[in-house]
C-alpha cells in the first residue's frame, strides 16, 4: 500500500499522574521502549489492567532539549511501571533492569532495589497518555518509530500511526484549559482519554480539553 504516513512523536500527557508528591500510580504489561527521533524516548504499553489484548492503550514520552547521547531500545514481554511526580520507572524482572525517565528538577527520586541495573534518561518534559488505540504493540517491536517531520512509507518498514496522534503536540500556542505560564504540570481528561505532563524550569505546562482529543505539552517560555 502506497502513501506517506505520519509516524510517531511526542504526544505529551499523563492522566493526572504528577499531581503531587504523594500521588503515585502504577501499571504492568508488555512494554516497548524506542527512540522517536534524537530528542524523544517513547514508552509504549499494552497494560494488563483489563487483560492484555496486543494493542497500545497508554504511552509515555520523555523530551530532551538536546539530542540524547545514546540511543535506547528495549522489548519487555512483562514489566512493572511506577509513575510519580517527575519520573517514570519501568522495571523488568526478567532482565533485572530498571529504566528510569525523569525531569530532574521535578522528580521525587526513589532508591533502586539491589542487584538491578539502572538505565536512566533525563529531559525537560515527561508526558503520559491513556487512550485506546488500534496500534499493535508487536508492530513497534518490528519497525522503527520516526518523527512527524520524516515521511514514512509502509512498505519501507516504518511504523504508521493515525494522524490524530500528532495533533496538538507541539508549537508555541498559549491557549490552555489548565496549566499555562508559571505551571510546571497539568492534566486533561474526558471522553475516554486523558493526558498530563510535567515540565522542567524554563518551560510551562499547557493542557487542552476541548474537542475529542486531549493534549498536554511543554512550551518553552
Amino acid at each position: 500500500m502506497k502513501g506517506a504516513y505520519a509516524c510517531l512523536l511526542l504526544l505529551i500527557g499523563c492522566g493526572s499522574v504528577f499531581a503531587g508528591v504523594e500521588h503515585v500510580e502504577s501499571a504492568s504489561g508488555e512494554v516497548v521502549i524506542r527512540m522517536a527521533g534524537p530528542r524523544h524516548v517513547l514508552v509504549l504499553v499494552d497494560s494488563a489492567k483489563e487483560g492484555k489484548d496486543g494493542l497500545v492503550d497508554q504511552w509515555f514520552i520523555l523530551e530532551s532539549a538536546e539530542s540524547f547521547d545514546m540511543p535506547l531500545s528495549a522489548d519487555l514481554s512483562y514489566a512493572n511501571l511506577v509513575f510519580y511526580p517527575g519520573s517514570l520507572r519501568v522495571t523488568s524482572p526478567d532482565q533485572r533492569t530498571i529504566y528510569e525517565f525523569a525531569v530532574p528538577d521535578r522528580e521525587e527520586r526513589r532508591p533502586a532495589p539491589p542487584h538491578f541495573r539502572v538505565v536512566r534518561r533525563t529531559g525537560v518534559g515527561l508526558s503520559h497518555v491513556e487512550r485506546d488505540t488500534q496500534v499493535r504493540i508487536s508492530a513497534a517491536r518490528r519497525n522503527p518509530i520516526v518523527m512527524p517531520s520524516m515521511s514514512c512509507v509502509e512498505e519501507e518498514g516504518c511504523y504508521p500511526w493515525a494522524e490524530w496522534i500528532w495533533e496538538g503536540t507541539g508549537g508555541t500556542s498559549n491557549t490552555c484549559d489548565s496549566g499555562g505560564p508559571g505551571s510546571t504540570s497539568c492534566s486533561a481528561s474526558g471522553g475516554g482519554s486523558s493526558c498530563s505532563v510535567t515540565c522542567s524550569a524554563g518551560y510551562y505546562a499547557c493542557c487542552t480539553a476541548s474537542g475529542g482529543l486531549k493534549t498536554c505539552k511543554c512550551i518553552k517560555g
